[in-house]
């Protein structure tokens, strides 16, 4: 269902939102088990607001909620004893779709992780915006543009990326950084194919590693790092590590060495 919801949106460049969860409680054989209600991100609350503009200025993007409301809804159904999902789609909206649509939808969650992990990297925005855009505003495109519906990354904006920047630019606290959304990361990094090997803190070392079995280990290589590999580097790289050296215990500074072929080095602490 969740695949079929993801379909729809891409398609028709919407957002459907959950609004409503609700299970079925009744002490005899309930009809159903749970249900589930969701609605289109445009959807007003229908109430006016009393707040008084206090200047002109208006906003280069308008709100992105409709007064009057979106007629758009669907409504799920689970039911015990069985897998099978029903629900019931009202799949017309009270406002225009696709192409017209996309700057009213969100930047994806694996979007907004990519220009975080660059913009930790010091990549350049202008090189992040290029990057999370694509090649959609060359003119080698036109023809695969004008063939399919947009997609929500390539109306990002140097605003969007400055204002991730500005949420990104505090030190994460690593106290929030839970089993559940690591594994989560390590994932996202394998489907993108920059993940280079992980062991988790509670995953068994490799034979004859040396490596105690609490040992959390990560490496990734992004697209953006292979690229510069194979522009300065190629031949040879250094990894060097201390232990200690920042203020989170048991964490380490690492630094890599990279020679290009005419034989000066650059370096990167991560």
């Amino acid at each position: 269902m969740q695949e079929w919801i993801r379909t729809e949106e891409k398609t028709k460049t919407i957002e459907l939102h959950r609004k409503e969860h609700r299970r079925n409680r009744a002490k005899q054989s309930p009809a159903w088990s749970s249900k589930h209600i969701y609605v289109c991100s445009r959807q007003g609350s229908r109430s006016i607001s009393k707040y008084t503009k206090k200047t002109a200025r208006g906003r280069k993007i308008p709100s992105k909620r409709i007064l009057t409301g979106c007629q758009c809804r669907l409504t799920v159904k689970t039911y015990p004893g069985t897998d099978t999902v029903l629900g019931r789609y009202t799949h017309e909206h009270s406002h225009p779709t696709g192409d017209a649509n996309a700057r009213f939808v969100r930047i994806p969650a694996e979007t907004r992780l990519r220009i975080a992990e660059l913009l930790r990297m010091g990549v350049d925005r202008a090189r992040v915006l290029q990057e999370v855009r694509g090649n959609v505003h060359t003119e080698d495109n036109l023809k695969d543009l004008r063939s399919r519906p947009s997609a929500r990354n390539e109306f990002i904006t140097a605003a969007d990326i400055r204002q991730i920047e500005v949420r990104t630019s505090m030190p994460p606290s690593f106290k929030t950084i839970t089993h559940k959304s690591t594994r989560e990361w390590v994932e996202n990094l394998r489907d993108r194919g920059e993940l280079l090997g992980f062991k988790g803190s509670s995953d068994a070392p490799p034979t004859n590693s040396s490596l105690a079995a609490d040992t959390f280990a990560l490496c990734v290589q992004t697209k953006y790092q292979r690229e510069c590999w194979n522009k300065w580097g190629g031949k040879f790289a250094g990894l060097d590590a201390t232990h200690n050296t920042t203020h989170y215990k048991g964490m380490s500074l690492f630094t890599v060495m990279v020679r290009d072929k005419w034989g000066h080095g650059m370096f990167f602490i991560e």
